[in-house]
């Protein structure tokens, strides 16, 4: 199956989807009139090559809010960070963790390591901006951040919630 395609068994149709800027475009090729999924599909390909090219690009999430995001930052969460210990004991470790793309399991940055929690979404929010695990030069940014700019950052910062 291609990308925009669907078979919807239901209907026994093809449908032809896309979406992009704003815009969606749909169009069903039946079996019935195609007599078969594979000459419908090959009719919804056709429809679709014209139409493709002429969209604007496949947006990215990167930077793009979404209602998982519950610090108030893209690519940055708290976590509680509740862990059993060796002893049987359960502890918490609350963070924040900056990730992005490219960034496997990111990069945590505890609340008792970062003097509070306004310091640690500072830092997760600074790492994720800059892309990069080096926790020197995260902290270098931060030291140098202005103190407007220190205050647009937290003004952005939601109430932690535990996941």
């Amino acid at each position: 199956m291609t990308t925009h395609l669907t078979r919807n068994e239901r209907e026994k149709c093809v449908m032809a989807r896309v979406q992009r800027g704003g815009r969606r475009l749909q169009e069903n090729f039946s079996i019935k009139k195609h007599g078969s999924w594979e000459a419908a599909e090959v009719a919804a390909r056709q429809w679709l090559a014209p139409i493709l090219p002429t969209l604007p690009p496949m947006p990215t999430s990167k930077d793009r809010m979404t209602k998982r995001n519950h610090s108030g930052v893209v690519g940055v969460h708290f976590t509680d960070g509740k862990r059993v210990l060796k002893s049987g004991i359960e502890a918490e470790y609350p963070c924040y963790i900056a990730r992005w793309p490219s960034c496997k399991g990111g990069v945590s940055f505890m609340l008792s390591t970062y003097n509070g929690e306004d310091n640690a979404f500072l830092h997760a929010c600074i790492c994720r901006k800059l892309e990069t695990k080096d926790r020197a030069a995260v902290e270098e940014a931060v030291r140098t951040l202005s103190p407007a700019d220190r205050a647009a950052l937290l003004a952005r910062k939601h109430p932690a919630q535990p996941v």
